[in-house]
């Protein structure tokens, strides 16, 4: 994996969209319970990576918050209805990493989305 910023960085997997990884730690709630669920581990405009200390069952549907900042406009509270895809162990015991495809996202969500990803230094 290459830097791309120092905010996000460029993850190598083959996706329909480029996922980034945060370098900031970013907390991601259940928006109907307000319980945290884990903090993002990348992200693009249709998919994200959740890490949790908890197993997701896949093919589930959540509602989740997080908040973002584009470093221009400031920090906004993003919403997205997303389906798990598949969980895994990660290497810290404890620790489980999730793949979400996001299934549900206003479009004024997606355009801050993409500011992110563009003051990041995405290509």
């Amino acid at each position: 994996m290459t830097t791309e910023s120092p905010i996000l960085e460029k993850s190598s997997e083959h996706r329909k969209s480029q996922r980034y990884r945060l370098e900031t730690r970013i907390s991601v709630q259940n928006a109907l319970t307000g319980e945290c669920e884990g903090v993002l581990g990348n992200l693009s405009t249709d998919g994200l990576m959740l890490i949790a200390d908890h197993p997701l069952s896949e093919e589930a549907l959540f509602q989740f918050a997080f908040t973002l900042d584009d470093g221009v406009s400031g920090p906004r509270s993003i919403e997205v209805g997303a389906q798990c895809l598949w969980c895994d162990n990660a290497a810290s015991a404890g620790t489980f990493w999730a793949g979400f495809k996001i299934v549900d996202v206003s479009a004024l969500d997606v355009s801050y989305i993409q500011s992110v990803l563009s003051f990041a230094g995405r290509p």
